[in-house]
């Protein structure tokens, strides 16, 4: 998505836990994005800073992509209910700290912005502005790009460059090899994605770019 703003004119930034920084960071590199500027937070750190750096660089808007957050009783956890509050910085305060809109894409009900879903089951408490539920939190995120490609026909050529089967498993690739990450399904590091191969998800993206 990073690349895909950026090819529109659009600055953006990331924001992760200390944990995640080097994914990241491999993920921009690999993307062509290497030069959007990483916010890293420890968990037992706060977002005051990236606050104030949010609101100075005038960010406007704000997405979550499968990023957990606390449920009721204010403990963040996994898809298997498992409390990671110890790895987890507390970025889903930056939802409700700014001036900024909001969107959340999440998959398992434990992501921030499933707040503004209907109350039930061990999900996260954090609204967002706009939620986008999918089968994989990938998979909105590729309609995101289809979206902003078929309503800002100045934006199209960038988002479409940005939905690029070959480019995402070669970012993939690149994470499972030197981020490292692992699949959060199997607790592998592997080339997949909540447990299916890249196959299927470069498959949901060729239809997200036909419309269909």
């Amino acid at each position: 998505m990073a690349l895909g703003f950026l090819g529109a004119g659009l600055r953006c930034r990331l924001a992760t836990d200390t944990l995640c920084e080097a994914a990241c960071r491999v993920a921009l590199d690999r993307a062509g994005a290497g030069d959007v500027p990483i916010d890293v937070v420890a968990p037992e750190g706060t977002v005051d800073a990236v606050v104030d750096c949010w609101q100075a660089d005038r960010v406007d808007w704000v997405i979550a992509i499968e990023r957990c957050g606390p449920g009721a009783d204010g403990r963040p956890r996994n898809m298997r209910g498992t409390d990671i509050s110890a790895f987890t910085a507390p970025l889903d305060r930056l939802f409700s700290a700014g001036p900024w809109r909001t969107i959340a894409i999440g998959d398992g009900g434990n992501e921030i912005g499933m707040g503004a879903a209907p109350p039930g089951g061990a999900r996260c408490v954090v609204p967002a502005d706009f939620l986008i539920a999918a089968g994989v939190s990938h998979w909105g995120a590729y309609a995101v790009l289809a979206a902003l490609a078929a309503l800002r026909p100045d934006w199209a050529a960038a988002m479409r460059a940005a939905l690029d089967p070959a480019l995402d498993q070669a970012v993939t690739e690149a994470i499972v090899r030197h981020g490292p990450a692992v699949d959060g399904v199997t607790l592998r590091r592997e080339r997949t994605i909540d447990g299916m191969e890249m196959e299927v998800h470069q498959g949901m993206m060729e239809r997200v770019i036909r419309g269909g």
